[in-house]
């Protein structure tokens, strides 16, 4: 029989002892993470909640406007509980775990025109999942909120479409529209909805034409340093309300041309008078 010295025996018990404290503390340490078991009425066991741990995120998410799951404690209904490794883990991710209560929301992500971060799935863009001070747990509020991600240049010039100072909701759709940009509606009946083409003011701001459609071939939707939220590159007789030069109406009201397109165009636009300039194609070949 091999016999061993005792200092040998002595560095093996030792590092027995070592093996049997660290496979002790690694029990301790699961036992210690996995859920709490908590006596109840008729001797059932329930688990230990989240916020028993978590409190200070119990009291931050009860502030505002509160997501359902949130107001009702109930965590797992988008999380899944964690053990060792402290983890946020979501039972899917978005927008499908958004789906699992909003299925109405699924369809938002088809149609005409597509909110990018609703084409994207990405819901968290705009909404906090678990409170607001926000109406629709938005993380934002009016204009400000969409200019997060829209540049705000294009709409704050001289000056501003009264809409624009309403809200963008005012024309436009936050998921989809049945009309690109997002629009409620078609933009002549858009704009017909605040305009009423046949007041007197209206017709003469026109040069008396009968303007029903085609708004934003001169004007601009948002923001304008002309008068009239004209476009900054406007043709002069539209600016002088010569509509007359050009256009006239028939029978029915219908605004038509007084004859040949490109014959009109050189009425004043003569190529003859300006030898030696070189011209774009098109308007050379008269095309």
């Amino acid at each position: 029989m091999k016999r061993y010295s005792s200092e040998v025996v002595v560095k093996r018990v030792k590092k027995n002892i070592l093996l049997i404290l660290v496979l002790l503390g690694t029990l301790l340490i699961i036992a210690s993470c996995a859920p709490q078991q908590q006596t109840v009425q008729r001797g059932r066991q329930a688990q230990k909640k989240c916020t028993d741990c978590h409190t200070d995120l119990a009291v931050a998410f009860q502030q505002g406007v509160v997501h359902s799951p949130v107001a009702k404690n109930n965590c797992r209904a988008c999380h899944l509980p964690h053990g060792i490794i402290g983890s946020i883990l979501l039972r899917n991710s978005p927008p499908e775990l958004c789906f699992r209560c909003h299925q109405g929301m699924r369809g938002e992500s088809e149609g005409v025109s597509v909110h990018g971060p609703v084409k994207e799935g990405e819901c968290q863009k705009c909404h906090n999942p678990h409170n607001s001070d926000f109406e629709h747990l938005l993380k934002g509020q009016g204009n400000e909120f969409c200019f997060g991600c829209h540049g705000k240049s294009d709409f704050l010039r001289q000056n501003i479409h009264a809409p624009v100072e309403e809200g963008c909701g005012t024309c436009h759709a936050p998921h989809k529209g049945d009309f690109a940009p997002l629009l409620t509606q078609k933009p002549a009946a858009l704009c017909n909805s605040c305009h009423d083409t046949g007041e007197d003011t209206f017709i003469q701001a026109h040069g008396d034409f009968p303007v029903t459609s085609g708004c934003l071939l001169c004007h601009t939707e948002h923001s304008s340093d002309n008068d009239g939220m004209l476009k900054i590159v406007v043709h002069p007789p539209t600016v002088d309300k010569e509509c007359s030069v050009c256009h006239s109406t028939d029978s029915t009201n219908r605004i038509t041309l007084n004859g040949d397109a490109d014959g009109l165009c050189q009425e004043c636009h003569d190529k003859e008078s300006a030898a030696g300039l070189t011209y774009h194609d098109p308007y050379a070949e008269n095309s």
